[in-house]
């Protein structure tokens, strides 16, 4: 799944990070296993030089 990322500096327009990668989604179950929801997720961590990069 494509994501988008833009971060703006705080007070200013700048531009601190504008990354696009692709998603490699999880399945994720928040009350344990066989309870509802069932979500689906991915993380990232955002750095201003390296952009979108794997959070593990």
């Amino acid at each position: 799944m494509p994501v988008r990322l833009t971060v703006a500096a705080v007070g200013d327009k700048r531009v601190v990070v504008h990354d696009r990668e692709d998603a490699r989604l999880t399945e994720f179950h928040p009350n344990g296993k066989g309870c509802e929801p069932t979500v689906w997720r991915a993380t990232f961590r955002a750095d201003p030089v390296e952009g979108l990069a794997s959070a593990r």
